[in-house]
């Protein structure tokens, strides 16, 4: 019987670590079936491909929110010659356990026609509201001829990029808000659901104004309890960003 390629291996175990990621609420324990599992596939394919054997095990620690070993292991993978595909992981994984401010910079740098990345990477740009940066994408990317989905994607990065604007206030104060909730997220050991965040923009005559919601796999009196405890954080830290409003959403 002839032996699976390497490079097939890995698709099919990182496919299946993405999915355990995307479907889970909350983190994983590293002692649990799944994980050791996990751990002991990418064990062996590291003797075939030890640098992609690196990576899953970097997502596997994702999984578990354990970001000092995703760290360790994303390290380990681009010590062995794994570029962009190591900023793409980090760039999710960061952003997926609310490091934003974190995952912000790691988006710009791969929202490029150059990185090769751009049509893959650029809706992601919402979570983030790296709004500015994806209106510059999408203008490189349409003066090189490059598709990206009508997904909508772009209307949302224009109007944020817009209010934003009106507001006076940069991405980065955004993004120093929404790394609390990801402080909150991170004590309850859950992550975000959804692909992409809700978004709600107020543009009018009246002023402007956005509201920035995350779904967590909680009631929605917990999801209230969270949303107080984010609000909590920012008054004690006096992190104030006018025009913007945050809130958990039960799912």
């Amino acid at each position: 019987m002839t032996r699976p390629a390497p490079a097939t291996i890995e698709n099919v175990l990182r496919q299946r670590v993405v999915a355990a990621i995307r479907s889970a609420n909350r983190f994983s324990d590293a002692n649990s079936f799944e994980i050791k599992a996990f751990l002991s596939e990418s064990d062996n394919l590291s003797k075939a491909d030890a640098a992609s054997a690196s990576l899953v095990r970097a997502e596997v620690y994702h999984l578990c929110g354990d970001l000092e070993r995703f760290e360790y292991w994303l390290a380990n993978a681009r010590r062995l010659g794994v570029g962009l595909k190591a900023d793409n992981s980090e760039m999710y994984v960061r952003g997926n356990l609310g490091y934003f401010s974190y995952s912000s910079p790691l988006f710009k740098k791969l929202a490029k026609v150059e990185s090769g990345l751009l049509s893959t990477v650029f809706a992601y740009g919402l979570v983030v509201c790296s709004y500015r940066a994806m209106c510059e994408a999408w203008d490189a990317a349409m003066a090189a001829k490059i598709e990206l989905e009508p997904n909508g994607a772009i209307d949302v990065a224009r109007k944020g990029a817009n209010v934003l604007n009106k507001l006076g206030i940069s991405e980065e104060q955004v993004q120093s808000v929404l790394d609390v909730a990801g402080e909150v997220l991170r004590r309850h050991e859950l992550f975000w659901l959804e692909r992409q965040p809700s978004v709600h923009f107020e543009d009018d005559a009246d002023g402007a104004g956005m509201l920035y919601q995350l779904s967590v796999g909680v009631s929605a009196a917990e999801a209230m309890s969270m949303t107080d405890e984010v609000l909590g954080l920012l008054f004690e830290r006096e992190l104030y960003v006018p025009g913007v409003a945050f809130s958990f959403i039960s799912h």
